[in-house]
C-alpha cells in the first residue's frame, strides 16, 4: 500500500503574533484488493469471491467440458446456484474505498482442500475467520493464499448496519461450524455448510430485514403510509396501511387494510410484489383486485423501495 502525504496548516495567535505550523498527514492509498472491492465511496457491505484454490477457476472450465457428467457438477450456473461452486464467498465492509472489516465462513479457519486423483476434500472443522489487515494491504496471506484476486459477486451496496445486525443475530439463522454429513466422518459439508452457503444464507436473512418498517407512496396526490413487517409463517413481507393518502381514503381503504405482500425469488435477484387496488369514490369502495409487479433489488436501497409504486422509508 502507498502512503499519500500532503503538508496541512495551522495558525494561531501567541500574544499578538500570528505563528504558522506546518504538519505532514498522510492519507492511505487503496491497496489493490480494496481497488478491485471498494470501487465507491460511502459505507456499503460487498459480497466477493475468489478462487477456492489454485487452478480451480481452471478446474471450473474443465468441469463444464466432461460429458457425462451430472449438471450439479457439469454446468457452472448450477453450480452457483447450489453453492457448489468452486470459489470462495467472503463479505468486505467497506468505507470510502477502505475495507474496514471483513468476515468469511470456512473449515479450519480457512478453505482447506485435498486433492487425491480426481477426488477434491474439503475438510473441517469450520468456522468465521476474518482477513488481517496485512493480507489486505499486501494481498496475500502469510500462508501464500492470494486476497487481492477477489472480485464483486454482484453491483449491490449492502446496508452495513442490517448486514451486521443479521450477523450480531446469527446463532438461529447462520451455523457455526461446518456440518457433518455422517458422525465423524470429517467432511465440510459441501452442498449446504460451505462458504457459498454460508453467504447466501447471510444474503437471504439481510433481505427478510431490511425492508421491515414503514413506508410512503411518492405519488403526488397519494402519500399513503404502510407499515411493513416479515411474516415467517407465509415467508412474505405484508404493507398494511397505517396513514390514509388522498387517493386511498377516497376510493375506501381501511387503516389496517393489508395492501402490499413481496417474496424473494429464489435467486434473490427481485421480490415479487402483489399490491391492492380499490376503484371507488367518497371513502366507498365498488371493487378491489390484486396486481402482480416486480421490487428491483438492484435499486432498492435500506431508504427506497423500487416496484410498481415507489416508496420512500419514514423514520427507522
Amino acid at each position: 500500500m502507498k502512503a499519500l502525504y500532503n503538508l496541512g496548516k495551522l495558525s494561531f495567535i501567541t500574544g499578538l503574533v500570528v505563528e504558522t505550523v506546518y504538519f505532514a498527514t498522510v492519507t492511505f492509498a487503496q491497496s489493490v484488493t480494496e481497488q478491485r472491492i471498494c470501487r465507491q465511496s460511502g459505507e456499503y457491505v460487498v459480497f466477493a469471491k475468489h478462487p477456492l484454490f489454485i487452478n480451480a477457476d481452471v478446474i471450473d472450465n474443465v468441469l463444464e467440458t466432461i460429458p457425462g457428467l451430472p449438471a450439479i457438477a457439469r454446468n457452472r450456473f448450477v453450480r452457483d446456484f447450489t453453492n457448489t461452486d468452486l470459489t470462495h464467498e467472503h463479505i468486505f465492509f467497506c468505507n470510502n474505498r477502505m475495507i474496514v472489516d471483513n468476515v468469511g465462513f470456512g473449515p479450519g479457519n480457512r478453505p482447506l482442500v485435498e486433492s487425491k486423483g480426481n477426488v477434491i476434500t474439503v475438510t473441517l472443522p469450520g468456522d468465521r475467520f476474518s482477513y488481517s489487515a496485512n493480507a489486505i494491504r499486501t494481498g496475500q496471506e502469510g500462508n501464500g493464499g492470494r486476497v487481492d484476486n477477489f472480485v464483486p459477486i454482484d453491483n449491490k451496496r449492502y446496508d452495513s448496519d442490517t448486514i451486521k445486525s443479521v450477523l450480531a443475530g446469527a446463532t438461529a439463522i447462520l451455523p457455526d461450524r461446518c456440518e457433518i454429513r455422517r458422525s465423524n466422518d470429517g467432511i465440510y459439508g459441501g452442498v449446504v455448510n460451505n462458504c457459498q452457503g454460508w453467504t447466501a444464507k447471510v444474503r437471504e436473512a439481510y433481505w427478510k430485514r431490511i425492508f421491515v418498517g414503514t413506508w410512503e407512496a411518492q405519488i403526488s396526490n397519494n402519500r399513503y403510509q404502510m407499515r411493513v413487517t416479515w411474516n415467517s409463517a407465509a415467508n412474505r413481507y405484508e404493507g398494511v396501511l397505517t396513514q390514509q393518502g388522498q387517493g386511498s381514503q377516497e376510493v375506501g381503504f381501511s387503516i389496517g387494510e393489508l395492501g402490499w405482500t413481496a417474496t424473494l425469488a429464489s435467486d434473490l435477484s427481485q421480490m415479487n410484489e402483489k399490491q391492492k387496488w380499490r376503484w371507488g369514490s367518497n371513502g366507498v369502495s365498488t371493487r378491489s383486485e390484486w396486481r402482480d409487479g416486480i421490487v428491483d433489488l438492484d435499486r432498492s436501497t435500506v431508504d427506497n423501495l423500487i416496484g410498481s409504486t415507489p416508496f420512500r422509508r419514514v423514520g427507522k
